[in-house]
């Protein structure tokens, strides 16, 4: 019995060992499984958890992607919007197809019978309405500053109309306008523009340019702060170009003429802006009393017309022994003494530049004489500037024998 027993007891320990081995080989796999897969094959499963109510999961940001505008791209642009306005003011482009027939519009904001006089434009123009204007400038500009723009712009009887007061203000010339890349960051870059400014209605070699140089910003490639109908800006840098002989002979012989005006009493200086029985006698020179119909009611008319001259050359010359101007009891008086010498034909004059350093030049100026209306002689005489001012001359106003 004892053995029948013991041969049930090693049985069942022989089936409880071989369950447990099999339990554990399938939770394990073989040895040599192990060794095939690798740790990198081993899948492990990892329980979900409880989340925690208090964690905020932020959505994943994209950044946001602008484009990077070339120097070129932003360059065009801001010389096609000064284009555009240069036009508005020659009465250019399509400017230049207008009405000719002007409107007075009184401001609502001003006392009556001030405003602005407004000259409608042709259909041709395809300005029908002041949106299509503000689209075109929205070409250029952001909408944050487009409809300041729109200030010139006049939508009169269904027509479009545009400001046409005009006065000599120093205007940009864009032909050769230069931009360099400041900064750009996302869709904001700023640009420094360098363009001439000067008058150009009085012709090119005659507007004094000077170099200007503007900061503009660009959003999104359009301007944003820039400038626009009326270009003059105390955020402009400006930077004195050298006078070109041309410029600098254009002086001489303006002020050559006006001195002869004065010598042959000429214009201003007329017998019938002139009282010739009033006069003084002043360092040994009569003087008659100059009216103000002349033009120049005091000695402060005088300075202001010698404006081609710096202020020393003014100084020495209205004090000097034979001033051309005197000022007594508040008139004006001018001299009228004359020494018997040739006279200036203005229309031969040629101009050399001797030397030139900045704003400081050196001319010497050649001038046929005139003798009982005829050239005897050439006179050559030099010419001192300095910023574009007479600041010496030898023999200027008057000539020696």
């Amino acid at each position: 019995m004892k053995k029948i027993l013991y041969k049930v007891y090693i049985a069942l320990l022989v089936i409880f060992c071989t369950a447990v081995l099999v339990a554990c080989v399938r939770e394990t796999g073989t040895a040599d499984n192990y060794l095939d897969e690798g740790p990198e094959n081993q899948q492990v499963d990892i329980l979900p958890s409880d989340p925690d109510p208090d964690l905020t999961v932020e959505p994943i940001q994209t950044p946001e992607i602008f484009k990077e505008w070339t120097i070129e791209e932003l360059g065009e642009t801001i010389v096609a919007a000064g284009v555009f306005w240069e036009d508005w003011w020659n009465f250019n482009g399509v400017f230049a197809y207008n009405s000719g027939t002007s409107v007075f519009v009184e401001s609502e904001d001003e006392p009556a019978g001030v405003g602005m006089s407004f000259t409608a434009l042709l259909s041709s123009t395809g300005f029908d309405s002041l949106e299509d204007v503000r689209n075109h400038l929205l070409q250029f500009y952001t909408e944050n500053i487009v409809d300041e723009k729109m200030i010139i712009f006049r939508e009169i009887d269904d027509i479009v109309h545009f400001s046409d007061v005009r006065a000599g203000f120093s205007r940009p010339n864009w032909d050769n306008a230069t931009h360099v890349m400041i900064e750009q960051e996302g869709n904001r870059a700023v640009v420094e523009t360098t363009f001439l400014m000067g008058s150009w209605h009085r012709g090119y070699e005659y507007a004094y340019p000077a170099k200007a140089i503007y900061r503009f910003t660009l959003i999104d490639g359009k301007i944003d702060v820039g400038l626009g109908p009326w270009a003059n800006s105390e955020d402009m840098i400006f930077e004195a170009l050298p006078f070109t002989i041309s410029q600098l002979g254009r002086v001489i012989e303006s002020e050559g003429r006006f001195w002869e005006s004065w010598r042959h009493f000429a214009f201003a200086f007329d017998t019938q802006h002139i009282l010739w029985e009033e006069q003084i006698l002043y360092n040994g020179n009569y003087f008659a009393k100059l009216l103000p119909s002349s033009g120049f009611e005091n000695m402060d008319g005088i300075r202001n017309r010698l404006w081609n001259y710096t202020e020393d050359w003014v100084e020495q010359l209205l004090t000097c022994e034979n001033t051309p101007f005197v000022e007594y009891n508040e008139a004006l008086y001018i001299n009228v003494e004359r020494p018997r010498i040739a006279s200036p034909d203005w229309n031969t004059a040629t101009h050399v530049l001797v030397e030139q350093d900045g704003q400081h030049a050196i001319v010497e100026t050649t001038v046929g004489l005139i003798y009982s209306a005829e050239i005897a002689q050439e006179a050559r005489l030099r010419f001192t500037f300095i910023g574009g001012q007479i600041d010496v001359s030898e023999g200027f106003p008057r000539f020696a024998e």
